[in-house]
């Protein structure tokens, strides 16, 4: 047989019944035993009465700290429990697992172990154990060289020589006699009545031990790392629980439907926007942007109200005219009335009777959307003038793929998002750009690009679909259809050019290689660039542009139209057409 170890719940332990397999036995429920073979153990019988019972003792010569964790989270129901004493014959094994499995815990209970340091991952069933000693439903006392094991419920006791721990109701060849109170049989219940006395009796001699256990149980808890400190706080933004510490607008919230995605984003605006006060949000056509900011515009109403400064809480819109009554219907459909949407050519149209009033609307607004913000990237234009005497707390831009843009348009966006967020060297570095300086290195423009990711919620068609198949039936539109990207299907059509048309074009392609392209070269101007590259490289880089320009406007002639398609698939019915044109 292996030698045993005390303590050591890890070591293989022989087992009687592993050759034995043909033995009868008597039932479980009158002499609880660990019989691996007919799928029957000890801790069954011990569990049953936990859960049938308000009140429960145990006496036990030895336990382990993950086994209590593991029986009183995974196996007994503790909320239909008053108490349960455990009298402990020696300090329980409290050696430490790699994790333990993560819980729901209760917001109090959560915030004071983060307060702390402690990995909720890796310990969320401790806690829960430390919570349940310190409310009073897990009581404890130790007695030294004490070796007794008694299980009494309110129905049934259960004595022998399995202690409470793994080994002890699972695994080890044991001997247990398990009595019912209420039994027929007065021998029977005075073995119960007799069992009862005996464990009281040893519970009132143990000493308290609650202090003790719980220091034991906070040494098995691991330090939060940075990688969860960090996973947690993105979670946190991206799941919008932190809006239940503002009832209202969580109610808000929960009445609206929005897509997954259209949450996780929301989430994430609304933090820019707290911490930042504007926010670039640039999500692919057909993602439910609309919604989302109208949602956002919603969120940040109430909790500037429920801040106090109902005063700040004016809502502008200005948008494209063909989709200003989108915007307006998506305010009505979340119930919300107090943001005012105006169409964008009202600002280049000064001769227009709103216009007056638009203007004095874009400086009282103390939230401002700006939809489509890439038409405001000339600087010198009249609708981008009339938007710069905003003097909105908050901003939010809604464009595509910002982060591409050139140099002039980077630092256009950085203006709009408002310059007051630049620290000292982003402040001196835009002032030198904007007065006609280059970037100096690629490392310059990086920056640039960095900085708009501060504000920036982004995430692509291929997130997209990514979030879409994590719970595809959670993205449907108003009307219970199920939302989704498009497939692209690529079809091709013959042309039906013969052999003299391919030579003639042959002809005209390599003519072109000899154009040079002069019109492309009558204004030579860096400012576009990222940085300098010198004059030599950079005068070179624009001969070779100018021939390149030159082949593809010819080419470009060239091609079909969308006229000439038509009349080809009309001419050549049996040829596969293109799905759309």
């Amino acid at each position: 047989m292996a030698k045993k170890s005390k303590g050591n719940e890890s070591e293989p332990q022989s087992n009687l019944d592993n050759e034995n397999t043909n033995m009868k036995w008597p039932p479980n429920a009158l002499f609880p035993l660990n019989l691996p073979s007919e799928k029957r153990n000890v801790k069954q019988e011990v569990i049953k009465d936990i859960n049938s019972s308000e009140n429960y003792l145990i006496n036990t010569g030895f336990s382990s700290l993950g086994n209590i964790i593991d029986i009183f989270n995974t196996e007994v129901d503790i909320s239909t429990i008053n108490s349960v004493r455990i009298l402990l014959g020696s300090e329980p094994d409290s050696r430490p697992r790699k994790s333990w499995k993560k819980v729901d815990l209760q917001k109090e209970i959560k915030d004071y172990w983060l307060e702390r340091g402690y990995s909720l991952l890796k310990g969320g069933n401790i806690i829960k154990t430390i919570e349940y000693i310190r409310t009073g439903k897990l009581h404890f006392k130790i007695s030294d060289n004490f070796h007794a094991k008694l299980y009494i419920g309110e129905s049934h006791a259960i004595a022998g020589s399995s202690n409470f721990s793994r080994n002890g109701l699972s695994q080890q060849s044991e001997a247990n006699v398990r009595v019912y109170k209420n039994s027929i049989i007065l021998f029977e219940k005075q073995q119960y009545e007799g069992m009862d006395q005996i464990a009281e009796n040893y519970y009132k001699l143990g000493q308290d031990y609650k202090d003790e256990i719980i220091d034991l149980l906070e040494k098995l808890m691991s330090i939060t790392s940075w990688e969860e400190a960090l996973a947690r706080a993105i979670a946190e933004i991206l799941e919008c629980n932190w809006f239940k510490e503002f009832p209202q607008l969580y109610e808000k919230l929960n009445n609206i439907s929005l897509w997954p995605a259209q949450r996780y984003g929301l989430g994430q605006a609304l933090y820019i926007l707290q911490t930042q006060g504007c926010v670039l949000i640039a999500d692919p056509t057909g993602s439910g942007k609309t919604k989302l900011i109208s949602t956002l515009q919603l969120l940040l109403f109430y909790w500037l109200w429920e801040s106090d400064r109902m005063n700040k809480s004016y809502i502008l819109t200005i948008c494209p005219p063909i989709v200003q009554n989108n915007w307006h219907q998506e305010s009505v459909d979340i119930g919300f009335a107090q943001s005012s949407q105006v169409s964008m050519g009202l600002l280049s149209h000064s001769h227009n009777y709103r216009h007056k009033n638009i203007l004095k609307e874009i400086q009282i607004a103390n939230i401002l959307t700006i939809d489509e913000a890439h038409n405001y990237l000339n600087s010198k234009s009249q609708r981008s003038e009339n938007i710069s005497k905003h003097k909105a707390d908050y901003i939010i831009l809604s464009t595509a793929t910002p982060i591409s843009k050139q140099v002039r348009d980077l630092l256009r966006l950085i203006e709009m998002l408002d310059v007051d967020n630049l620290d000292n060297d982003e402040l001196n570095q835009l002032k030198r750009l904007k007065k006609g300086g280059l970037l100096k290195n690629a490392k310059e423009t990086e920056n640039l690009r960095n900085y708009i990711k501060k504000f920036i919620v982004r995430r692509t068609k291929k997130q997209f679909k990514n979030l879409i198949k994590q719970e595809p039936d959670k993205y449907k539109d108003k009307f219970g259809r199920l939302c989704r990207y498009p497939k692209t299907e690529s079809h091709t059509y013959a042309t039906k050019e013969t052999t003299k048309d391919k030579s003639i074009a042959l002809e005209i392609n390599n003519l072109a290689q000899q154009l040079k392209g002069i019109v492309y070269l009558q204004k030579l101007e860096k400012t576009d660039y990222y940085f300098e590259i010198g004059e030599e490289a950079y005068i070179k880089m624009r001969l070779n542009t100018a021939n390149a320009l030159a082949i593809f406007a010819v080419q470009a002639r060239l091609r079909s139209s969308r006229v000439a398609l038509t009349v080809n698939q009309k001419v050549f019915p049996k040829e596969r057409s293109p799905k759309a044109l």
